[in-house]
């Protein structure tokens, strides 16, 4: 009977450990790509700083600063449109985040230029 009790939490903690291990290390490889991305943009390597983006945000869809980052990317190509998605995006995850408040305002702004 105890064998059958220790063996169970055994188990239930090595699946714990193993979930917590794989979520960490999934967050250290999406901040990772969003790190690459935001170096490549200040290069102006902007296409490429987006694909950097696209990585993080597979791994982490919902880091407000990774779609953030990404309008701004898009912003600098012109693709302001897409830009305000991104930014609309942060905000449903963070609505009080004030810099994509901002940067959608100036993109709404150079799109009625």
């Amino acid at each position: 009977m105890w064998y059958k009790i220790i063996s169970i939490t055994i188990v239930v903690l090595v699946l714990i450990s193993i979930s917590i291990y794989y979520n960490f290390s999934r967050i250290s490889s999406a901040s990772e790509w969003n790190e690459k991305g935001t170096i490549l943009d200040k290069e102006g390597k902007y296409e490429e700083a987006i694909k950097c983006y696209n990585k993080a945000l597979d791994l982490d869809p919902k880091c407000n600063g990774f779609w953030h980052n990404k309008g701004l990317t898009l912003y600098n190509l012109k693709k302001y449109e897409e830009a305000v998605k991104c930014f609309d995006k942060a905000l449903e995850l963070e609505p009080k985040n004030e810099h994509a408040k901002k940067a959608k305002e100036e993109t709404l702004k150079a799109l009625d230029k």
